[in-house]
């Protein structure tokens, strides 16, 4: 994660029953105690939204034997001057 990184969710689970765990959400906590959006239509759908330390999100589990079919993309600043964007913002988190 870095100041500028994006990530693109494409989701391609067809008939996924409404309601039911998969989709990424999106949270104001680090568990799922508090989210703000989980999409429930997991069918050639996409989520996008910028990753950082004030961004928490994850997946509820999954206990149907179902497949989740997908694919993650980050996308991530890059300067020739200091790397990725994400590389030194471990030193930087801080405790919430």
């Amino acid at each position: 994660m870095g100041p500028s990184t994006i990530i693109i969710m494409l989701y391609f689970s067809k008939n996924w029953q409404e309601g039911k765990p998969g989709g990424t959400y999106v949270a104001t906590e680090d568990d799922e105690s508090k989210i703000v959006f989980e999409p429930y239509n997991l069918d050639n759908s996409a989520m996008i939204f910028h990753d950082g330390p004030f961004a928490a999100h994850g997946v509820r589990r999954i206990t149907d034997d179902v497949e989740r079919r997908g694919v993650q993309i980050y996308l991530e600043g890059y300067s020739t001057e200091n790397g990725w964007s994400g590389e030194k913002m471990e030193e930087k988190l801080i405790e919430l």
